[in-house]
Formats: C-alpha cells, sequence, structure tokens
C-alpha cells in the first residue's frame, strides 16, 4: 500500500491528487494499492476517506474518442 493525497469539491469528485506529502497542503491523505496510477484518479470518488471506482473518467474519456472518430469521418 502507498499514500496519495487527494482533494474533493463537496460531491466527492477529486479535483486534486499528489503522490509527495510536501505539495499536499490542504489535502487527505488516502491509502491505495501500490500500483495505483495517477493518471486514472478521474476515476474516481472520494467517499468516507477512500477512493471508490466510478468509472467516470474512462466513460467521458472514450465518449470523446468516439466522437473524434465520427468527426474526422465526416
Amino acid at each position: 500500500m502507498k499514500t496519495i493525497w487527494v482533494k474533493a469539491d463537496e460531491g466527492g469528485k477529486v479535483t486534486a491528487a499528489v503522490e509527495k506529502e510536501q505539495y499536499a497542503i490542504g489535502m487527505q491523505a488516502v491509502e491505495v494499492d501500490d500500483g495505483f496510477e495517477l493518471s486514472t484518479i478521474d476515476d474516481y470518488r472520494l467517499q468516507e476517506g477512500q477512493l471508490v471506482y466510478t468509472g467516470e473518467g474512462t466513460a467521458a474519456r472514450e465518449e470523446a474518442e468516439e466522437k473524434a472518430r465520427a468527426d474526422a469521418e465526416r
């Protein structure tokens, strides 16, 4: 396990995340698996002090890619 620090809005959407404590002023510490990548943070929400997978970020990226492909085909 490793610690990351996150800041979330009132709905739990993560608005910032860092791996280095020196940059974590005002953020909440959260334990994650060693293989956790910050690049996937938009797929999670902070609930009761833990990150919960929602898949929102992946869904948004896939939708944007589909739209870009459709626009390119036109």
